[in-house]
């Protein structure tokens, strides 16, 4: 098997910024925050991560 990556795009409403998540799998941990980020892709704020 091969490790699968989700990345998704979605409207945190608490804060109401777009974020950028990544979740791996088999692993199964939590989705860890990559960057904020306009709704259409005209700025990136990237966040440091740990890599899985």
């Amino acid at each position: 098997d091969r490790p699968l990556a989700w990345i998704t795009l979605e409207t945190n409403r608490a804060t109401f910024r777009h974020e950028l998540h990544v979740r791996y799998w088999p692993e199964g941990e939590e989705p860890a925050l990559l960057a904020c980020a306009h709704p259409h892709g005209a700025w990136v704020e990237w966040l440091a991560v740990q890599e899985p």
